[in-house]
């Protein structure tokens, strides 16, 4: 006889599922059971746990057995087999379900690939039928099995059956620990990870941007650098900073500088002005100089030096228009 379980189990839910398969050719009489069990017993029929027999059955005859009682959030296997006068079969594979129930989620070791921009935070959704809504819940403060103490800040991980991981790049505290927990839910229920896992972020990455000025020919103007950690601190921040010359001068083009600042706790940025002095050289060269950060505390200096570029207004600027195409020879615009 040839067998086969139709296209698997439908009708699941907590308690019960309904079994299918069909007999799909075999001289007569055929004899059918179901065997169907926690574990796969494979096509030895002892290692089944549970059977249910058809008895006689007509060849080309679909099969159904609802099986009620199963216990809520636990794979099942089954396989048809039949026999006849000329030899027995099974179906080619076992197939498997699982009874809905609430989910079951944890943390699956911390969080990982922790820096002072960002965490790796992961988990792992070891069962629930249906397939549950996963999130995970994180912060500068543990919110414990309370949603709204989480600073409502969470990620929708989406439906999701196993191992799972997210990367974050903001929403952390750096120099502090902090925390997250998973949390998943379906119809059936709702569960968080058995506790919450704390992790430590390290110092933050502290950045000086490139910026621009246009020359002067009287009075001064100010240059302007921001500076950026990638995530704010628990603590101040405290860097050193010093102009050095490029093709500009200390002097004669700028004033130099060389100080110290604060970012308080809390604060992702802030600026450093430098004084420009009007050039009334028309020489129709840019003219650039540098601020170097040294000396860092509570941060990792990612980006050391930031250049400002004077520009000369005789020196060519490329200037993208869709109407006109020219010199304007009062700026130095090149207009393409």
């Amino acid at each position: 006889p040839l067998i086969n379980n139709s296209t698997g189990a439908t009708n699941i839910n907590a308690s019960s599922a309904l079994l299918r398969g069909i007999l799909v050719s075999g001289t007569g009489p055929n004899n059918v059971w179901c065997y169907w069990g926690t574990n796969d017993g494979g096509i030895v029929k002892s290692a089944w746990k549970t059977t249910n027999d058809f008895g006689i059955v007509a060849d080309g005859s679909s099969l159904t057995t609802n099986r009620t009682g199963l216990s809520t959030n636990t794979v099942y296997y089954y396989r048809f087999y039949a026999t006849n006068l000329y030899g027995e079969g099974w179906a080619s594979t076992s197939e498997t379900f699982q009874t809905w129930g609430t989910p079951v989620v944890n943390n699956d070791g911390g969080a990982t690939n922790v820096t002072g921009s960002g965490a790796t935070l992961r988990g792992i959704l070891v069962s629930g039928s249906p397939v549950p809504d996963t999130y995970v819940y994180y912060g500068p403060t543990n919110g414990d099995t309370n949603q709204l103490d989480w600073s409502n800040v969470v990620i929708r991980v989406g439906s999701v059956l196993g191992l799972f991981s997210e990367d974050v790049s903001s929403g952390l505290i750096a120099n502090k620990t902090n925390y997250y927990r998973c949390y998943a839910g379906n119809i059936m229920g709702a569960s968080w990870a058995a506790s919450t896992t704390n992790f430590w972020v390290p110092a933050p990455l502290l950045s000086i941007n490139n910026t621009t000025v246009d020359k002067v020919t009287s009075g001064t103007t100010s240059a302007v650098f921001t500076l950026s950690l990638s995530l704010p601190s628990a603590l101040d921040v405290f860097v050193s900073y010093a102009t050095s010359n490029g093709l500009a001068l200390a002097g004669t083009n700028y004033v130099a500088t060389n100080s110290s600042l604060t970012i308080p706790a809390g604060v992702v940025s802030t600026s450093i002005t430098v004084t420009v002095n009007a050039d009334t050289n028309s020489d129709g060269f840019c003219k650039n100089f540098y601020v170097r950060l040294s000396n860092p505390t509570n941060a990792v200096i990612a980006v050391t030096n930031g250049q400002c570029s004077i520009l000369d207004y005789r020196t060519p600027r490329v200037l993208l228009t869709g109407t006109k195409s020219g010199v304007i020879d009062a700026s130095g615009y090149h207009i393409v």
